[in-house]
């Protein structure tokens, strides 16, 4: 799990954005499935506050999912968050889910509020 800074030309000064970017897996002779629980999160690395995500973008909410033709094909999708409080410095990107879910820790909070992040 990599994260990255974003482009400092972009901003938001009302919501936090994470583009990410997914790659079926090999393991899975078809590159399997993918899909985001609606309960996904952002969290502070210090003090455990959450911001709930408000949408996603070209990923299926569970339970519906979206199956891969093979393996490493990739996949982009946006997250969309509230504004992260000013005093966030690092967060973790966490989805729950049953068999486990996406996790990306410990990101640099930017001014931009714009992230770019690779989910593995």
């Amino acid at each position: 799990m990599q994260n990255q800074s974003s482009n400092p030309c972009v901003t938001t000064k009302t919501q936090t954005i994470i583009h990410c970017r997914y790659m079926s897996k090999y393991e899975y002779g078809d590159g399997g499935w993918v899909s985001l629980s609606p309960s996904t999160y952002l969290v502070n690395a210090e003090t455990s506050e959450r911001l709930l995500m408000e949408e996603a973008i070209n990923i299926p909410l569970s339970p519906v999912c979206r199956y891969f033709d093979r393996p490493g094909q990739f996949m982009d999708f946006t997250l969309v968050f509230p504004k992260m409080p000013a005093h966030w410095r690092r967060f973790h990107l966490i989805e729950v889910e049953h068999g486990g879910g996406f996790q990306v820790r410990m990101i640099r909070r930017n001014k931009e509020g714009v992230y770019h992040i690779q989910v593995i």
